[in-house]
């Protein structure tokens, strides 16, 4: 062997690093990990949408707070328009995270779309189904739904008593619109009568009678009440309903046969605001008397009231804390009579279709 190999010193092996021990230090570390800003913006908003698709609703708060950009990718997200119809053989690229989903009006019955819509989007608040032809299978779908604080089924022909049990169901619904609902009697009535709703629409459901609106009583939260075209419902009926609601705020009577002496019992309603007394046929000068002492009322409609004259408005000229009236329609009055309405502060006054101050 060479004397040079001989004498050279032994190699020396590379040191191996050490692997860093983890600890839940590091782990905490390695979870907010940051990703620089200019590489995510970098992806083109296309793909970002598909990113989104996998995203929960708090990831999706977290990613529209980095930057405006990020800000308007989720816009889209929020509330959603969709034509049900389309959906038959697709795969739908939405978010669960989805708030808001509006169903475009369809006259057919649903099969299995809108199964495959809802069981995607649990995180659903509102849902509007206007003008959507629904079974009774269709509403228990929405009662997984356990989130949905909205719900409108205007002019929905599929509401029936059956699947008003799937509606009472929500435990967070606070907002429900079934106006114009043909099919729902007394019985359907009676099971919202346990539910927390502030906001209840029920005009037009031509198939309730008095026995079943007496059940409106028991629903104490109500702020916002439609009560349109129930002319069924009698002066004394009327007031048994309006004396167990003392949270109302908003109440439509457009289009009742309430005499005069039934709104007598609407002064005991300290925090109603806003009242709607459109076609009101029965409702004249000594009723509104009644409407005054509603201490208040602020926002009053009485557009085609044609009993009330000039010598209502000299009554109506006390309510000090009207902002908005609307007497367009109102056949017998004069501009005379609007004049006596003139020193209240603030009051805008709909009438022969304009407004004055």
């Amino acid at each position: 062997m060479p004397a040079n190999k001989r004498n050279a010193p032994p190699l020396q092996q590379p040191k191996k690093k050490k692997k860093k021990q983890r600890t839940p230090q590091n782990a905490k570390e390695e979870e907010h990990t940051v990703v620089p800003l200019i590489g995510l913006r970098a992806i083109p908003p296309a793909a970002r949408s598909g990113i989104m698709v996998y995203l929960r609703m708090d990831q999706v708060h977290g990613w529209r707070l980095v930057c405006k950009e990020f800000q308007r990718d989720c816009a889209p997200w929020h509330k959603v328009d969709l034509n049900i119809k389309s959906l038959h053989g697709m795969n739908l690229c939405l978010p669960r995270c989805l708030r808001d989903l509006r169903l475009l009006p369809c006259s057919v019955p649903l099969e299995d779309e809108f199964q495959q819509v809802t069981s995607k989007f649990l995180y659903l608040q509102c849902l509007s189904l206007r003008n959507v032809y629904f079974t009774e299978a269709q509403f228990a779908v929405v009662a997984q739904l356990q989130l949905l604080v909205r719900l409108d089924v205007h002019n929905c022909a599929g509401l029936t008593d059956a699947a008003m049990v799937h509606i009472a169901a929500l435990p967070n619904l606070k907002h429900l619109d079934m106006s114009s609902c043909h099919h729902v009697t007394n019985d359907g009535m009676k099971l919202l009568a346990t539910s927390q709703l502030e906001d209840l629409d029920i005009g037009h459901c031509t198939r309730l009678l008095e026995p079943g609106l007496l059940h409106l009583a028991q629903i104490t939260s109500l702020q916002r009440l439609g009560f349109s075209s129930m002319y069924c419902i009698t002066a004394n009926g009327f007031a048994r309903i309006m004396q167990e609601l003392k949270s109302l705020v908003e109440l439509d009577l457009t289009g009742n046969n309430l005499s005069d002496a039934a709104f007598e019992c609407l002064a005991a309603l300290r925090m109603l605001c806003r009242l709607d007394l459109t076609f009101s046929h029965s409702l004249s000068d000594v009723g509104l008397a009644h409407l005054i002492a509603i201490p208040s009322l602020q926002n009053l409609v009485l557009a085609h009231c044609r009993k009330i004259t000039d010598n209502g408005l000299v009554l109506l000229a006390n309510a000090s804390k009207l902002v908005l009236l609307d007497l367009s329609g109102c056949a017998q009055l004069t501009a005379v009579g609007v004049a006596h309405l003139m020193p209240i502060p603030s009051l805008r006054i709909r009438f022969r279709g304009s407004f004055m101050a």
